[in-house]
């Protein structure tokens, strides 16, 4: 089986996302058949719920959303777009998409999943009044047109050389949910949500855990291997610790406090993931606009001193921001441009922040879960003479605030991802999440472009860009890698592609 993305160049630019593939279902990751078993997974928070209107970030409900929905594309670990419910994606010119839909694929309800249905779905995220994340990521949608029962098209106001992205699991605009359950309920169809995925809805015990059984009928032949999966909500990082070791899950997120503890016991397996954690301030207020304040925040923090805080002796990592939240490896990253700390200039930047009317007095709305990483960013502004008040909110409400605005000081993380966009995208541009409550022109140009140029490298000079703006601005200060370490027990295995992070595809997971 052969699935690839072609980019063509030629005196005009033809796009041609092609798909080759055969049919019959697709091996265990070992190459063996693999079955049985329920999966139990340590989730750190809770989620708002499992419409995909409401889904906003792994870790907080796009990873069980994904067993239900699946996904209409897929970005496998190099980050190209590959077929998923949808067998193709094809552009001649990168601003008219054609999607082709799988035959025969039905939700468990028993209707389709046709262009009706994805026009549908792509349509509640679009609407008037909605709060999806996805819509931001749809802004440039002029036309969705159904061309038959399998053939959807989207033609863009200017062209984008990324758009597919918008439909793999980076984004729950892929997650297409059943009409007809959600036209019948539509306020319930997130405590009871009807996909087409691997696995089907059975309990969700709120605070408690998510109970998912397989699907009889999903579309690839012989998946998945599990008979079911448990979500566990456990927000302590010690007592997802213990319960890896006594088996009680077989995956979840470690704390840098148990990561090397567990790293080094041979019963687990590492996934390493990129991605960044940053605090910033809310430029829609007074505070926020003030440059001075922004650069004296950013030149008071020390990634080495964040790396002995935050981490400790368990630290895997060098103590480097230079290039978060891309790994060092990454054509993106703009190495040398992250500036170092210089207490005695944040401390005449805040005194002349003062001096001028401002209040040396902040409240950070963060993760309630991040007790450490509230303390040291605290302790780091105080020395520079900025008083902190510590808003501890669980995922969901800190989302919610921050989409509304309500926040002065934020905290906020971007766990890994094989592709900037859609997700990295719609957390800065202002026409999407929008997090630091931005207007910046030439930052909102950069991200265009890594967004929507026709080339690899085009795309990557546009995220450096990016890159260089939020430094040079103060506007987002990355002060350590987000630790979206996955550990899973060693009977557990994974679909070839699985790149690490929170979101993972879970047809192709065993249990040996």
């Amino acid at each position: 089986m052969a699935r690839r993305v072609r980019l063509r160049e030629s005196a005009a630019v033809m796009l041609t996302f092609a798909v080759l593939s055969g049919c019959g279902s697709a091996p265990a990751p070992d190459g063996t058949s693999g079955s049985g078993g329920v999966l139990h997974i340590g989730s750190v928070t809770e989620m708002p719920g499992l419409d995909p209107v409401l889904l906003t970030t792994p870790a907080t409900g796009m990873e069980r959303g994904l067993p239900v929905f699946d996904s209409l594309l897929r970005l496998d670990a190099s980050g190209e777009v590959k077929p998923q419910l949808a067998e193709s994606m094809t552009s001649g010119d990168a601003k008219v998409w054609t999607m082709k839909l799988r035959p025969g694929v039905r939700f468990t309800d028993g209707t389709p999943l046709d262009a009706e249905a994805v026009a549908y779905n792509v349509e509640r995220h679009r609407a008037p009044g909605s709060l999806s994340p996805g819509k931001a990521l749809l802004s440039s949608v002029e036309e969705v047109e159904v061309v038959d029962d399998l053939t959807i098209r989207f033609t863009l106001a200017h062209p984008s050389g990324s758009f597919p992205n918008v439909f793999t699991a980076e984004s729950s605009v892929g997650f297409i949910g059943s009409p007809a359950a959600i036209k019948a309920d539509p306020e319930g169809f997130r405590d009871k949500p009807v996909g087409a995925g691997p696995f089907m809805f059975k309990e969700w015990v709120k605070d408690d855990h998510l109970t998912l059984v397989k699907n009889p009928q999903y579309w690839q032949r012989g998946l998945p291997h599990l008979d079911g999966i448990e979500f566990k909500i456990i927000p302590d990082g010690q007592t997802r610790a213990d319960a890896l070791r006594s088996d009680a899950v077989q995956l979840t997120q470690a704390d840098p406090d148990n990561y090397r503890p567990l790293a080094a016991d041979g019963r687990f397996v590492v996934h390493e993931g990129s991605g960044g954690q940053f605090v910033f301030l809310n430029q829609s207020t007074e505070a926020g606009r003030d440059v001075r304040l922004r650069r004296a925040i950013q030149l008071a923090f020390d990634p080495k001193t964040a790396n002995s805080v935050i981490f400790g002796a368990n630290s895997p990592w060098d103590g480097d921001v230079d290039c978060l939240p891309w790994t060092k490896e990454s054509p993106a990253c703009l190495k040398g441009d992250a500036p170092a700390q210089d207490i005695a200039e944040a401390k005449r930047l805040v005194a002349e922040y003062v001096a001028d009317g401002g209040k040396p007095r902040l409240t950070l709305t963060i993760n309630d879960t991040k007790v450490k990483d509230a303390e040291y960013i605290q302790a780091t502004l105080r020395q520079i003479g900025i008083d902190v008040t510590i808003r501890g909110l669980p995922a969901a409400e800190m989302a919610t605030a921050q989409a509304k605005g309500d926040f002065e000081f934020g905290w906020s993380a971007v766990s890994a991802f094989a592709s900037f966009y859609p997700r990295g995208y719609n957390y800065f541009a202002a026409k999407g999440r929008n997090l630091l409550k931005q207007s910046n022109a030439a930052l909102d140009a950069a991200l265009d472009q890594g967004r929507d140029a026709l080339t690899a490298d085009e795309r990557n000079k546009g995220w450096r860009k990016v890159q260089s703006i939020l430094n040079e601005q103060a506007m987002a200060v990355w002060y350590s890698p987000y630790p979206t370490r996955m550990i899973s027990s060693s009977r557990l295995r994974f679909a070839e592609d699985y790149r690490g992070g929170s979101v993972y595809y879970t047809e192709n997971m065993s249990l040996r």
